[in-house]
């Protein structure tokens, strides 16, 4: 009873009639009016002032009070109780219920997109991002290699191409074999010794380059300079049948590097050939590029490519750091 109206009781709060009108907040939300406020409109929560502090999480994230919850915290991200089912992918792994992304399931590796670019390793292959690794680049395999170098300061070990070779001081750097014939079709650059670094079973690698530096003088032909190519050839003599490839061309010049690229496969790459017993015969049918590789016993470096004619040439060329790296992986 209010004794200020004789004793009469007040009204209850839903006797009151307030407007049907609403004010929109500064978050786009709406506030009505409240008839136990007597009908003035509800705090939006950009008008309520929670306390200024916040609750640590387990994750180590921080919620804070929320006006629009009568100041209470946000649940924190492991709070939410998920359900203990999962879903198997396609490669065989599980997913499980994300509490960070609202219970969702994680995705699965087949629909998670990756880039599709690569990384080259330092034996030469290439791996590609890992969808179950966030993305990352799979793990290159543990590789090393093996390099043998020749370089004349000890001598010619083994490799010879006329009589008239000898060596020489003003390498790249230091001694080099000076290699000179005024007369002759071409030169036939090859091992002669024991030296057996540059064979073997190449599929014992997953890669191998070779390199040669040379320096050509001249090339003379009818007096005129030209140029000729200068070729590398793998032989197998087991398998009586050899491989060779264009390293580049030969011109009147200063040092040139050549670097010959072999690829470790079955199959002829592109731009390699074969060639029987000597370069005039055809490689025989059964016998792949693989075969050849895999019992290499001489390596020959040289102008003459099979099938052309060549006229008598003045050649006066030097040459040095013939170079060959194995990769190998474990």
């Amino acid at each position: 009873p209010n004794p200020s109206k004789d004793c009469k009781f007040d009204p209850c709060p839903q006797e009151y009639v307030c407007p049907t009108d609403v004010k929109e907040c500064d978050d786009g939300s709406y506030v009505n009016h409240n008839p136990d406020k007597g009908c003035a409109f509800d705090l939006c929560p950009e008008e309520i002032v929670c306390p200024s502090e916040v609750k640590e999480c387990p994750d180590g994230s921080y919620v804070s009070p929320n006006p629009s919850k009568d100041c209470k915290f946000d649940p924190c991200p492991q709070e939410y109780v998920c359900p203990t089912d999962v879903k198997e992918c396609d490669d065989g792994s599980y997913a499980f219920h994300d509490p960070n992304k609202g219970c969702a399931f994680e995705l699965c590796p087949e629909e998670i997109a990756c880039d599709d670019d690569v990384k080259e390793c330092a034996d030469g292959s290439d791996v590609s991002r890992n969808p179950s690794n966030d993305c990352n680049f799979h793990a290159c395999p543990k590789s090393f290699n093996h390099t043998h170098t020749v370089t004349f300061d000890d001598g010619t070990e083994g490799w010879h191409a006329w009589h008239s070779d000898k060596i020489v001081d003003g390498g790249n750097p230091g001694a080099n074999l000076h290699l000179w014939n005024p007369e002759s079709w071409g030169f036939i650059l090859k091992n002669t010794g024991e030296d057996y670094s540059f064979g073997g079973n190449f599929f014992h690698c997953t890669k191998v380059i070779m390199s040669i530096d040379v320096k050509v003088n001249t090339i003379a032909f009818s007096g005129s300079e030209v140029s000729r190519s200068l070729l590398v050839q793998l032989k197998n003599s087991k398998a009586d049948a050899a491989v060779y490839v264009t390293a580049g061309e030969l011109y009147k010049g200063d040092w040139t590097t050549f670097e010959i690229d072999i690829p470790i496969q079955e199959d002829f790459p592109e731009l390699w050939k074969g060639f029987g017993s000597d370069p005039q015969q055809q490689i025989p049918s059964d016998i792949t590029y693989g075969s050849v590789l895999r019992g290499v016993d001489d390596v020959i470096f040289t102008s003459y490519e099979p099938d052309m004619v060549y006229g008598y040439t003045a050649f006066d060329l030097q040459v040095d750091n013939i170079s060959v790296i194995y990769y190998f992986s474990v």
